[in-house]
């Protein structure tokens, strides 16, 4: 009798029945509000939902000002990153007679085949599997790449680092692409065998061309794959993967080389849900390999970015989720493990030597939700604060390096 008295009860005509948690996939509802730093700083993108579609707004962090705007009309923004592309400026605006555009075409391939220019973009990986490239100089999308390969959520973008042309994406049906920017082509695709799509991406492209080209992919676990540019045999669709690393008990959503050149062998990982920043190394690596360190945080991990002013002394800037930022000196080596311990393996734990945070008892100011360093002047990082979860506003710290002391 219960059941039927309910299914009798009308729906009250003040709250209407929302429909929009139905229609939005499972998967992009739990995403959190996206944002990203340009490589230099200057440019911030900050990805909200306005009414029932992702618009993107790229500030400029020095002035505080919104200086462009998109607004994803097919699709959620599912992913987010900024990259120095090389794209092809494309045929110039001839108005000669079709006979001669054609003889002048013919004279002139090779030479509109290198007339290629490199652009500062926001990439935004989109839910139904293209890929967005948004030039915040003209205030537009220069490029989209699409396949008929690629249809799921793009989970995890990773712009190549000597070669401007290339993009790695992962894709929620468990797929990995190597894309060629200018040419809108896939060069390779592989799905994983265990069907679970990589969360997190980073590449470790050398400068020699000859040398194969490192990429890191990771879900709870991270993989270590080699020669992913180019295969030797076409048949082979999937990459030779040299090590995995355990630790993670969730989603890794933050995977950064030390550097990004090859000369590096360690990067840091992060995962949804989780306080800990892990530290691991890559030289000698096999199979199951453990963290080289931990680093505990206040809460739940935001993003981790490192000092590029001396590669020698690096500082890992941790952001944890209640806004507070770490800085954590890396050694350049870690103390043998003793041999006399039943632990063979030691997993070091590295503690905040300073840390910076705009909410104390005294104030409440918008907490800090991103960060990046300055390497134009030396020692310095801008943060990004959210106010009422719309506007961000930028602080610029000037020379933290002097909480910190190095020793040989």
């Amino acid at each position: 009798m219960a059941s039927k008295k309910a299914s009798n009860v009308k729906p009250s005509k003040s709250r209407p029945v929302a429909t929009s948690a139905i229609s939005q996939p499972a998967l992009l509802e739990t995403l959190p509000i996206l944002s990203s730093f340009s490589t230099a700083g200057n440019l911030f993108a900050l990805v909200t939902l306005a009414v029932d579609k992702h618009r993107l707004r790229v500030y400029n962090s020095v002035s505080g000002r919104a200086i462009a705007e998109h607004t994803v009309q097919e699709g959620r923004v599912s992913s987010l990153v900024w990259a120095t592309v090389a794209l092809s400026s494309g045929p110039s605006a001839e108005t000669n007679s079709p006979t001669k555009r054609r003889k002048r075409r013919a004279e002139n391939d090779t030479e509109k085949e290198e007339r290629q220019t490199e652009a500062e973009v926001a990439l935004l990986g989109i839910s139904d599997g293209t890929i967005l490239l948004y030039s915040p100089e003209q205030s537009k999308i220069v490029r989209t790449l699409s396949h008929a390969s690629s249809t799921s959520p793009i989970l995890a973008l990773a712009p190549g680092v000597s070669n401007k042309s290339n993009l790695w994406t992962s894709s929620a049906d468990s797929s990995t692409h190597l894309w060629d920017v200018q040419k809108n082509t896939i060069i390779r695709s592989w799905k994983n065998e265990d069907r679970i799509p990589f969360t997190s991406l980073a590449v470790q492209q050398p400068t020699n061309p000859d040398n194969p080209t490192h990429l890191l992919s990771a879900h709870h676990h991270i993989r270590l794959l080699t020669d992913v540019s180019s295969p030797q045999d076409p048949s082979l669709t999937r990459p030779t993967q040299v090590a995995t690393f355990t630790g993670h008990a969730s989603s890794i959503n933050i995977l950064q080389w030390a550097k990004a050149t090859a000369t590096s062998h360690r990067f840091f990982s992060a995962a949804e849900g989780d306080r800990f920043v892990y530290l691991w190394e890559s030289e000698g690596a096999s199979i199951n390999e453990k963290p080289v360190a931990s680093i505990p945080l206040d809460s739940d991990v935001r993003s981790v970015s490192l000092n590029s002013s001396d590669p020698s002394h690096q500082i890992l800037m941790a952001l944890s989720t209640s806004g507070k930022l770490s800085f954590i000196p890396i050694p350049s080596e870690f103390p043998s493990p003793s041999n006399s311990g039943d632990e063979i393996h030691k997993i070091h734990s590295l503690l905040p030597r300073s840390t910076l945070t705009s909410v104390t008892k005294m104030n409440s100011d918008p907490p800090i939700i991103n960060v990046v360093p300055i390497s134009a002047v030396s020692g310095s990082i801008r943060v990004a604060r959210l106010v009422q979860g719309i506007k961000p506003v930028f602080d610029l710290v000037v020379s933290y390096l002097v909480f910190f002391s190095f020793t040989a």
